[in-house]
């Protein structure tokens, strides 16, 4: 039950469940008792919203949002303190603008930054990964380790591809362990959600309660390794099961790690119709994995890398159509050179932009909404972020180390977050039109990755000496100020 759905007032919130809920993240991943059932058909009403709603490949805002969001509410409270401008069940304040209101909803609902993308409506890009992903699970019989920098939308991938494997029948569980994860609690949880109808050992001559109970029931009752957890899902038929890992990177256990590189061979070993997808922040497959020569035949690496900027293109106009909203040529430049390809800052940036043109009355996002999208932005970051910014600034009467640590910026968000002397050098010329010495950029450079509280970190290859930013937030922080 998506937002159109439950601000149209036809659910009590009680009724919101996994099974009725197929873009909330939690409803993505199926009870595997119903796995092989149909869901129960809704009200002739509730369908026809439904279909509405995913029959078109992007929401339009005067079909699905003109005749829900009519329903107005007053406020009680001292009307000149600050105040929600729709209730909690969307309907809107009757002293409010409602068609701005409407429309920032629609807004809302496509620019969520806060949360991974959860429906298909609002997904875009990506479709090479998703190819080889089926490829990899379906003809293949791989285990996948999708891997990439942090806000490139690994999490909203997956969502997207789950929904595409349970649509085929598989039963498809997430959990995301931890750092101290237990490798029995962990896959103790997932059995329980497997029925044992998909067992081979029930037959016709089995009892109710054998064939109604999970596959958890077939493990030991105390911990269990990887041996044990194998035996038990080679058991599995008339099905395919897929257990996503998320935030692996975060797990520190070494055993838990050693245990998950056993499993994932003896898997494929004997052919068990079980298919595992990691996903974690790693610049490839062995930083993530570890280094396991054994499995690498078993596995398949995809890295999730920054989009085009085509796809950034297509991410700015979800939030802008149902939002009855459009882009100046320079102002949709703007947001993908700023953005440099990240999914989460072009959704962030947009969000703002595009909210500050409505808030103006205007159908046209221009320079001027960016710029103000900027300057709010980089407001709500962390204070440390301004004293640091600040700091550097004070002696900086030429403006070189304001130049240099823009370059940086600029380079780290561009490419794959190191970058070079010699790439800096060329990124400065072409921000600011103009050289800068060797010497010169170097003596910044090493100024800035020096001490505890350095902006840049020192790295040594094999074939060069590359630098990044100590915190990768600061970068696109940098970025606004540039920009203010």
């Amino acid at each position: 039950m998506n937002f159109f759905k439950q601000i149209a007032g036809f659910l009590k919130p009680d009724d919101l469940s996994k099974k009725d809920n197929p873009n909330h993240v939690e409803g993505l991943f199926i009870d595997a008792n119903k796995a092989a059932h149909s869901q129960t058909e809704a009200s002739s009403t509730i369908n026809q919203i439904h279909a509405a709603d995913t029959e078109t490949t992007l929401p339009a805002f005067e079909n699905i949002t003109g005749s829900l969001l009519n329903k107005t509410f007053t406020h009680s409270v001292n009307p000149a303190l600050p105040s929600f401008q729709s209730s909690a069940n969307g309907r809107i304040d009757a002293n409010s603008n409602a068609d701005n209101i409407r429309r920032r909803m629609a807004l809302r609902d496509a620019f969520v930054p806060s949360q991974p993308v959860t429906s298909t409506s609002y997904f875009v890009g990506r479709t090479q990964q998703l190819k080889r992903l089926i490829s990899a699970i379906e003809e293949e019989r791989s285990h996948v380790v999708l891997y990439g920098k942090r806000g490139l939308g690994k999490t909203s991938l997956i969502n997207i591809f789950a929904q595409i494997a349970q649509n085929s029948g598989y039963i498809v569980l997430l959990d995301a362990p931890g750092a101290h994860a237990s490798f029995s609690s962990l896959f103790r949880s997932y059995l329980s959600q497997i029925p044992m109808r998909f067992s081979r050992s029930i037959t016709l001559s089995s009892t109710t309660a054998e064939s109604e109970g999970n596959f958890d029931s077939l493990l030991p009752s105390s911990d269990f390794g990887p041996r044990e957890l194998s035996d038990v899902l080679s058991l599995l038929t008339n099905t395919r099961v897929i257990m996503f890992i998320d935030e692996y990177d975060r797990v520190t256990s070494d055993l838990f790690r050693n245990q998950l590189a056993e499993l994932l061979k003896n898997l494929s070993d004997r052919g068990a119709r079980v298919s595992m997808v990691i996903l974690g922040v790693a610049h490839n497959l062995d930083q993530l994995l570890g280094y396991h020569p054994s499995i690498r035949r078993n596995v398949v690496g995809i890295p999730v890398t920054r989009m085009n900027n085509k796809e950034v293109s297509e991410i700015l106009m979800l939030g802008a159509r149902p939002s009855q909203l459009t882009y100046t040529d320079e102002a949709e430049k703007d947001i993908i050179f700023k953005t440099a390809g990240s999914p989460y800052y072009a959704r962030l940036l947009a969000l703002y932009s595009c909210r500050n043109a409505i808030e103006a009355n205007e159908t046209v996002v221009q320079l001027q909404h960016i710029k103000q999208a900027c300057l709010q932005l980089s407001s709500e970051f962390s204070a440390e972020f301004h004293d640091l910014y600040a700091e550097l600034m004070i002696n900086d009467k030429d403006q070189v180390i304001k130049g240099v640590i823009s370059a940086a910026a600029y380079t780290f968000a561009s490419s794959d977050e190191h970058f070079t002397i010699e790439m800096l050098q060329n990124n400065y010329v072409h921000l600011f039109e103009r050289p800068i010495k060797t010497d010169a950029m170097e003596k910044v450079v090493l100024s800035l990755s020096m001490g505890d509280g350095a902006f840049l970190k020192k790295l040594i290859r094999t074939s060069s000496i590359q630098y990044t930013f100590q915190n990768p937030d600061f970068a696109f922080y940098v970025i606004l100020c540039d920009s203010v």
